[in-house]
């Protein structure tokens, strides 16, 4: 994304509006925060259930793990 603004956060995500100068359209982009298996399984059916709705079109995925020692 060229350009970007944050539209919402919420307990598990933040959705931002972005500009895509690769598809020359403003999408909703939404990052997912997953802390255990449970979310992952939960987040993994959200985006199943996303992308088989005709009005949403899935740009873009990854998962990435992030490792803090105390």
């Amino acid at each position: 994304p060229t350009n970007w603004r944050v539209l919402t956060i919420g307990g598990f995500a933040i959705v931002f509006l972005v500009k895509c100068a690769e598809v020359k359209s403003k999408l909703a982009l939404k990052r997912l925060y997953v802390n255990n298996e449970v979310d992952l399984a939960v987040a993994k059916k959200e985006i199943q259930i996303t992308v088989s709705l005709t009005i949403v079109i899935f740009f873009s995925g990854s998962l990435q793990s992030y490792f803090f020692a105390e």
